[in-house]
């Protein structure tokens, strides 16, 4: 972590710590830890001083997937390819668990960001949602007649997923569908969801990167004709997006320049900043709000 004016470096992991290849990581939601693990297959949870809390025993074969903490910030799960299960690690007991899902070709995960529901998704479409209160578990078998590649919960505790398919799916916590799935030209990625400001209660935006050229705006209940924002050349294929605001958006290419867009109604993909940030890909973007 870079900063400018008063930020500063807290703390930062070699790269040996992780070995090539990508890493993944999490954060806690109250920022206490910090969740990591790469091709190394040595998964680590450290304080916000980069202090070691645990090391966490991976099951054999099979590297790292996904890792996501839920919105307690008390259980990280893990999943690992070729596994049917996953660990889950306990952040009061230091304690790891597995959960057998009794579901082949896992390929991507989420906690809830407002319940107490994991959503685990397959190469062949296939559903899991586990309650960790209850411990009651759902099994969806063609929730999407191919590989489930994105995900997202909003804060309506509804679960959106997005497919090779080419659909997006929005669905309770109980993984029933809601409403009809929307088609998308190309193969998704990088899903989010933003409420809309001055409507309904319920009413949301889904974002979505199509295709890696362009931005898909849906309207996941009125039904809308979609929007879909393309950019220039320069910036390359697009990375990754986030929402900054009901009416702001951030975009990375893999250019290394990133865009900012209104999302404002009626001035929706109207750029209002452009800049080159690195000479390398842009990965991701985060922001703090």
């Amino acid at each position: 972590m870079a900063g400018e004016g008063n930020q500063k470096i807290l703390f930062s992991i070699p790269g040996k710590q992780h070995g090539n290849g990508t890493v993944h990581m999490a954060w806690q939601g109250d920022g206490n830890y910090l969740a990591t693990v790469g091709s190394s297959r040595q998964a680590q949870v450290c304080d916000r001083y980069g202090q070691v809390v645990d090391d966490i025993s991976l099951t054999a074969g099979g590297t790292v997937v996904a890792v996501d903490w839920d919105s307690d910030g008390e259980t990280l799960a893990i999943l690992q390819q070729n596994n049917s299960a996953l660990i889950l690690w306990n952040a009061t007991t230091k304690a790891s668990s597995m959960l057998e899902t009794n579901t082949k070709d896992l390929c991507w995960l989420q906690w809830s960001k407002t319940g107490p529901e994991l959503a685990v998704g397959s190469a062949k479409g296939n559903l899991v949602i586990h309650n960790k209160r209850t411990t009651r578990m759902v099994s969806l078998l063609g929730k999407h007649s191919r590989k489930i590649t994105c995900g997202t919960w909003n804060k309506l505790n509804q679960l959106v997923l997005a497919s090779e398919d080419k659909t997006v799916s929005v669905s309770s916590n109980q993984g029933e569908g809601i409403g009809s799935s929307i088609a998308v030209k190309g193969e998704p990625s990088d899903i989010q969801t933003q409420f809309q400001s001055g409507k309904k209660s319920n009413s949301f935006h889904v974002s979505l990167v199509v295709g890696g050229k362009s931005i898909m705006l849906l309207d996941a209940t009125d039904g809308e004709k979609p929007l879909e924002m393309a950019f220039l050349p320069k910036y390359g294929n697009v990375a990754c997006h986030r929402w900054i605001s009901h009416d702001k958006m951030i975009v990375g290419f893999q250019s290394g320049y990133i865009t900012i867009l209104s999302m404002a109604a009626g001035n929706q993909g109207t750029q209002l900043l452009e800049r080159q940030v690195s000479k390398s890909p842009i990965a991701t973007t985060a922001t703090s709000l």
